[in-house]
């Protein structure tokens, strides 16, 4: 299965308009889809999403946003994997050993890294600088150059 991990940065830039990455976030949805990739997230992710949503663009935004990824979740569009306790146990180990050198490393991160590692999920959909430090083939299709941010989709 070709599949792209979403993470909080795509949805947030994708859910909000004001986002100031939300045309580029966009343009790579589009592209991910139109090349037939499976997108996957987990439910870490759609909590650090909704919270993030609610503070940047209030609440109208949040719920458009649960509203849309419920229905994508229920029609099969998209797969949510719960983060059970042996890859939370798993994550924490890894947050354990990343900590210390990566500053605002996030906890819903390392879950991802993980979750990621397990499905064989190279590509996350993210802008995140700690995405390029995860190791285990683990791809951003974003990348900074400076101020500016670039779309790094697979080759076809």
């Amino acid at each position: 299965m070709r599949a792209f991990f979403y993470d909080t940065w795509a949805f947030v830039a994708l859910a909000n308009a004001a986002d100031p990455q939300h045309a580029l976030g966009a343009q790579c949805d589009e592209e991910l889809e139109r090349r037939g990739f499976a997108p996957v997230t987990s439910d870490y992710v759609l909590d650090e999403t909704l919270t993030c949503l609610h503070a940047a663009a209030g609440a109208k935004v949040a719920l458009a946003f649960l509203d849309l990824l419920t229905s994508r979740v229920d029609a099969e569009e998209l797969l949510l994997f719960e983060i059970t306790r042996p890859r939370r146990d798993t994550a924490l180990r890894l947050f354990r050993r990343l900590a210390p050198t990566e500053p605002r490393l996030s906890f819903t991160d390392c879950t991802s890294f993980q979750l990621m590692h397990e499905l064989g999920i190279q590509l996350a959909f993210t802008a995140d600088r700690h995405f390029h430090r995860a190791g285990r083939g683990v791809r951003p299709l974003l990348d900074w150059r400076g101020k500016r941010l670039e779309l790094r989709l697979p080759v076809e």
